[in-house]
């Protein structure tokens, strides 16, 4: 899943990415190394909590660590989904 989600991001360097997924497999820790590979063009993961862990699991601690507090975020229902971060220049 590693190389699929890399490669739009190699493709369009310009572009900027908003990661949603789940907490069903692995996608905070896929998303969380993404972040750290293109740091400019992902401006915010977000990680609906189907497992029911909560936010302060420490398991997004730990896959998140070293990333912007405001760049991550775990929800439990879509309401609750914070906007993603503005891009200068975008519309």
């Amino acid at each position: 899943m590693l190389a699929v989600i890399a490669a739009p991001l190699a493709g369009f360097p310009r572009r900027r990415f908003l990661l949603v997924g789940d907490s069903d497999e692995a996608d905070p820790e896929i998303y969380a190394e993404i972040a750290r590979a293109h740091p400019t063009q992902v401006v915010g993961i977000r990680i609906r909590d189907v497992s029911g862990e909560g936010a302060d699991a420490p398991r997004y601690a730990q896959s998140f660590a070293g990333l912007p507090a405001t760049l991550w975020q775990v929800f439990a229902a879509a309401p609750e989904m914070r906007a993603a971060v503005p891009v200068p220049g975008g519309p």
